[in-house]
């Protein structure tokens, strides 16, 4: 917001995870975008890619808000799949909801020693019916709510089918 409580827009370059041409067999698909800010108010954006076996193309990856390339942090490959779903962030971006195929898991956001966020190795997993509903297409709905000890999840999908969801921690994760 502006002095005078308008909002603004700030421009940002485009975020381009398929720099190359490539067969369609061979290319990634964005399949969710979050936007955060953490407790230090710097905002940060989430972009989740569904990406095919032998895709050279960018995974999901963390990356503050109007980034350049070079800042792009893929999540460490213990922590998803090459397919993600959906995902949603938690306001303060301190949990990552992440939709997969036939799961979800919870990552815990964490510094990077030179600058940016990326995720804890440590994950969060139970089964889910949530899915596409159709070759190449995602209608997966979030709603991510954060508490002192738990994470509480509400998810449904294009086919109707419905997840919630409360994991809870003894001490705090991260």
């Amino acid at each position: 917001m502006d002095p005078t409580g308008k909002p603004t827009t700030i421009p940002l370059a485009p975020y381009n995870i398929n720099a190359t041409h490539l067969p369609s067999s061979h290319a990634s698909t964005i399949t969710s975008v979050s936007i955060f800010s953490t407790p230090s108010h710097t905002q940060y954006i989430l972009i989740t890619t569904n990406q095919t076996p032998g895709s050279p193309l960018l995974r999901t990856f963390i990356a503050p808000l109007g980034a350049s390339p070079s800042q792009y942090r893929p999540l460490p490959p213990k922590t998803t799949s090459r397919q993600i779903l959906s995902a949603s962030t938690t306001p303060s971006g301190r949990f990552i909801i992440l939709v997969e195929k036939d799961r979800m898991r919870v990552l815990t956001t964490q510094a990077v020693y030179d600058g940016g966020l990326t995720c804890s190795e440590e994950t969060v997993e139970w089964k889910s019916s949530l899915g596409d509903t159709a070759k190449d297409r995602s209608a997966i709905a979030l709603s991510v709510k954060e508490e002192e000890h738990a994470v509480s999840v509400m998810g449904v999908d294009g086919r109707g089918h419905f997840v919630s969801a409360r994991k809870l921690w003894k001490e705090r994760p991260g």
